[in-house]
């Protein structure tokens, strides 16, 4: 058997400003140099657009989010001798950070890339070969928000129908969210009423989700002798850029049957189903980028829900979509422990990221081998 080591965070997902619990475990089984433990955390936000304008440009920038480097959570002054160990950590995540999320594009005016990852990385101090690597997502939004996404986003129009010699009536149409955050790949539900006194009946629906994309450079990061025409500078010494063009239509949906059409004498329509996927460019169907807000891009989506009417009327809403939220991690979630994880030594330290005796015996550590709540 070789020598082993395994980070595990108490979660595989974070929202901003979180505390992040976790755990390094070490199994030596052949003599080692190695003497302490070193543990880093690391969030970088990535973009790329690539760009024809006498030959062919490029901008990049990269921003670090969080950069805990070469934390030292344990050392010793002897080797490792035969045994397991265990070595608690927590950090606390900065209150504004850019949610995880990946996308790449193309079109006539160019190609990009964007990527935000976090990982948290551990080795053996004295034998770096040792070591492993965990990805951690982290949700953009706040507790509260996804404690209420039921409430849902809600956009109403009222109109008035006007007979002549009879008066006139009230429709009054409302598009709701049924919940305002939902997870990349799922499909967000959305809720039509009508309340219509009037002989006047639906005869249309078009729901389209939209996506805007928008870069924003620094000019000092740029080249400002090639630059494109369709690049705009924000009076703020930045350039900004929409590399779709303007909201690009993700999916749309229409020509409802007249089964469908029907449901609307009683009411409305519930939990209509939007898929949060595309397809991409060689035509596969792929998870939506989630909606993030970082330091030189943004992507959030929205929908534009169009209601037609017997008498050629039409009233069209939008809505933003609060949150398409990254997937849940799946390395974390797939991740089975072994049996020595549970017989370790405890190795605790003064290191700032090491944690009190006590701690070890609250839910923040329950869910980690090695570790129950008293």
């Amino acid at each position: 058997m070789n020598n082993e080591l395994t980070v595990r965070t108490n979660k595989g997902e974070y929202l901003p400003g979180d505390s992040v619990f976790g755990a390094v475990y070490l199994r030596i089984c052949r003599p080692t140099e190695g003497c302490g433990i070193k543990i880093t955390f690391k969030g970088i936000e990535k973009c790329e657009y690539n760009y024809e304008c006498n030959g062919r440009k490029s901008i990049n920038k990269e921003t670090v989010h969080v950069d805990f480097s070469d934390i030292n959570l344990y050392s010793q002054e002897e080797y490792f001798q035969f045994g397991s160990y265990v070595f608690p950590f927590s950090f606390q995540l900065p209150n504004e950070v850019a949610g995880t999320t990946e996308m790449t594009g193309e079109n006539e005016q160019g190609s990009w890339s964007v990527n935000v990852s976090y990982w948290i990385k551990a080795w053996v101090k004295g034998s770096d070969s040792i070591k492993d690597v965990q990805p951690v997502v982290i949700y953009q939004c706040q507790a509260i928000d996804l404690q209420e996404s039921h409430a849902g986003t809600a956009k109403s129009v009222t109109f008035e129908i006007k007979r002549f010699g009879f008066g006139s009536k009230m429709i009054h149409l409302t598009v709701k969210l049924v919940e305002n955050y939902k997870a990349s790949g799922l499909n967000s539900q959305l809720r039509l009423i009508v309340t219509n006194d009037s002989k006047i009946i639906v005869s249309g629906i078009d729901i389209k989700l939209k996506r805007h994309l928008k870069f924003a450079f620094q000019i000092k990061d740029c080249d400002s002798a090639t630059l494109a025409p369709a690049m705009m500078t924000d009076g703020k010494d930045r350039i900004e850029i929409l590399p779709e063009s303007g909201p690009y239509l993700v999916y749309s949906m229409s020509g409802w049957s007249d089964s469908v059409m029907s449901k609307f004498v009683s009411g409305g329509l519930d939990h209509l189903q939007i898929p949060l996927v595309e397809k991409n460019m060689k035509g596969d169907r792929v998870n939506l980028p989630p909606s993030v807000e970082g330091k030189t891009f943004k992507i959030r989506y929205g929908l534009d829900v169009s209601v037609s009417f017997s008498n050629g009327h039409t009233e069209t809403l939008s809505l933003v979509i609060p949150g398409v939220l990254p997937q849940a991690n799946k390395k974390w979630s797939s991740w089975r422990a072994h049996d020595w994880l549970f017989n370790c030594d405890t190795k605790l330290s003064s290191s700032l990221f090491s944690v009190s005796e006590q701690l070890l015996y609250t839910e923040a550590f329950s869910s980690m081998p090695s570790f129950q709540v008293l």
